[in-house]
C-alpha cells in the first residue's frame, strides 16, 4: 500500500483550550499545538500545566490530566484514549532545560510495551518538535518518527511536518506523510485554515492518497465559539473523492470550556440527538 500526505493550511490556534471532541471536529491533527497532541510530543506537557480534559459522551474512557506542582521541575501527564480497540493508559513527563524541552512517555500495561522520547525548542517566532515512539507488541510492532517546524509571520503561521510510521507486524511496510500548513489568526484568538495533504506507503501494503482540509475556530462572543471542519480525500491519483463536514460549538466560562460535536444525521433521522459528542477542559491551576 502506498500512501503520501502533503498538507497546506491556514490555522489560528486557540492556545490551551482543547480536547478530543474539538480536535475531531477540526481534524487538523498535530499541525497545531494542542494538549491531546502531547501523546505524540510529550515535551509539550510544560505548556499545559495543571489541566483536566476529556470526552464526557460517546467514550467515557477518553481523559487526561496534567500536574505541575513545581513548574521548574517539569510537568507530569496521565491520559487514556481508545486506540484501535484498546484503551491506552499512558504516563508522560516533560521538562524545560535551558532553551529546550525534553519529554518521555510509556504505556504501563501488561503485554502492551509502548514508549517514546521527544525534544523541542521555541525561539522568537520559530521552533520545532521531534519525537520517536516505539510499540513492541508481537502482533502490532511499529516505529514512529514525527518532525514538525513552525514559523510565525504576523498573523500567519507556516507549519511543515513529516511523519514516518514503520510497521513490522502483522504487515511490513512504511507509511510516509509530508505536510505543510498555513494558519491565519482572526478576531479574538480565533483562526481559519486550509490544507492539502499527500501520503504514501511502501512494502506489503501500497496505496497513495491526497487530502484537502479547511475549517475554522470562530469566537462568536466572549462565551461561544463556532467550530467547523471540512475534508475531502482522493485515493489513487484523485480518483474516488470522498468528502466530509463536521460542525460543533464551544462554550467558555473563565477556566472552564466545553465543546459539543453536532450530529449531522439528526437532520435525516429524528430519533437521533443533535449532539454526538462532547468534551471538557478545566484549567484548575488558576484557582
Amino acid at each position: 500500500m502506498k500512501k503520501i500526505t502533503l498538507i497546506i493550511g491556514f490555522i489560528g490556534i486557540s492556545l490551551l483550550w482543547a480536547n478530543n471532541t474539538r480536535m475531531e471536529v477540526l481534524a487538523v491533527g498535530d499541525y497545531i499545538d494542542d494538549i491531546v497532541n502531547t501523546a505524540l510530543y510529550p515535551e509539550q506537557l510544560p505548556i499545559y500545566q495543571n489541566q483536566l480534559y476529556g470526552d464526557i459522551t460517546g467514550s467515557t474512557s477518553a481523559f487526561g490530566i496534567t500536574i505541575a506542582p513545581v513548574p521548574r521541575y517539569g510537568c507530569l501527564g496521565i491520559w487514556q484514549k481508545p486506540d484501535r480497540g484498546n484503551n491506552e493508559f499512558t504516563i508522560g513527563y516533560g521538562v524545560r532545560f535551558f532553551r529546550f524541552r525534553f519529554g518521555a512517555l510509556f504505556v504501563p500495561v501488561k503485554d502492551h510495551l509502548q514508549y517514546g522520547f521527544s525534544i523541542g525548542r521555541r525561539f522568537f517566532n520559530r521552533g520545532f518538535d521531534l519525537s520517536f515512539l516505539i510499540n513492541g507488541q508481537a502482533d502490532d510492532e511499529w516505529y514512529n518518527l514525527n518532525l514538525r517546524f513552525f514559523k510565525q509571520m504576523d498573523d500567519y503561521t507556516v507549519i511543515p511536518r513529516y511523519r514516518l510510521h514503520y510497521y513490522k507486524a502483522p504487515f511490513d511496510y512504511q507509511h510516509h506523510q509530508i505536510g505543510l500548513m498555513l494558519q491565519r489568526f482572526i478576531l479574538n484568538e480565533g483562526f481559519v485554515f486550509i490544507a492539502y495533504e499527500y501520503d504514501f506507503c511502501r512494502g506489503d501494503i501500497e496505496n497513495d492518497s491526497t487530502h484537502f482540509y479547511a475549517g475554522l475556530d470562530l469566537p462568536l462572543n466572549r462565551r461561544f465559539v463556532l467550530l467547523l471542519g471540512f475534508n475531502e480525500n482522493f485515493v489513487n491519483s484523485f480518483e474516488t473523492p470522498q468528502w466530509h463536514i463536521e460542525a460543533g460549538i464551544g462554550f467558555r466560562i473563565r477556566e472552564f470550556h466545553i465543546d459539543f460535536k453536532l450530529n449531522q444525521d439528526r437532520f435525516f433521522n429524528k430519533d437521533l440527538t443533535f449532539i454526538s459528542g462532547a468534551g471538557i477542559d478545566l484549567d484548575f491551576g488558576r484557582f
